[in-house]
């Protein structure tokens, strides 16, 4: 209520996004009018502030238009829901922040955020959208031998190789590495 609302900062929102009510959202307007929009996804028992520092770097570059990062909820200012199931927004909080109006998007997660940002990335770049995906020492755990996932090794390879520029076949094999190992980062360069 009132008393969350005072500790929010003043680019700060609560919105519903995805069906749940009262998401704190921070959404930092680029002077230069880009066409790329950021959106960030905190890790777990962290909350949208983690990208203070990083969002405003990215709203001074020429080709950035916005960068948003929201609570999860039951972290930072989102309160805690009530059905266990609205814990889990995953990629659909990220996506209706980046929205459609924007001609290239970067979503970037961190630990638990980088399956909320990889979920956003995958389903954008399906609808043939320019996507990236940056994570930070992502939260994403592998050797499932579940046939469904399989389809979404092959996406995430997508994902990859348009965000990192390589040739798909070798984007493969990364991902591969990625559902065998624990984890995998890239760096966010902003030079």
């Amino acid at each position: 209520g009132e008393a969350v609302e005072a500790l929010a900062g003043p680019l700060s929102s609560f919105q519903e996004l995805a069906g749940v009510e009262g998401v704190h959202v921070v959404d930092r307007a680029a002077s230069a009018g880009g066409d790329v929009a950021v959106h960030a996804s905190h890790g777990f028992g962290a909350n949208a502030y983690s990208f203070d520092d990083l969002l405003p770097l990215l709203t001074k570059r020429p080709d950035v238009k916005r960068a948003t990062a929201h609570d999860h909820p039951g972290f930072g200012l989102t309160r805690r829901p009530e059905r266990t199931r609205a814990y889990a927004l995953g990629g659909d909080a990220a996506l209706e922040l980046i929205g459609d109006d924007s001609n290239r998007a970067l979503f970037v997660g961190h630990s638990m955020g980088a399956v909320s940002a990889a979920d956003a990335a995958i389903r954008r770049a399906e609808a043939g959208k320019a996507t990236a995906l940056a994570v930070i020492a992502p939260a994403i755990i592998a050797g499932s031998k579940k046939p469904a996932l399989a389809p979404r090794k092959k996406r995430l390879a997508a994902v990859i190789a348009r965000a990192l520029a390589l040739p798909f076949s070798l984007a493969v094999r990364s991902a591969g590495w990625l559902f065998r190992s624990r984890a995998v980062g890239w760096p966010l360069r902003l030079a």
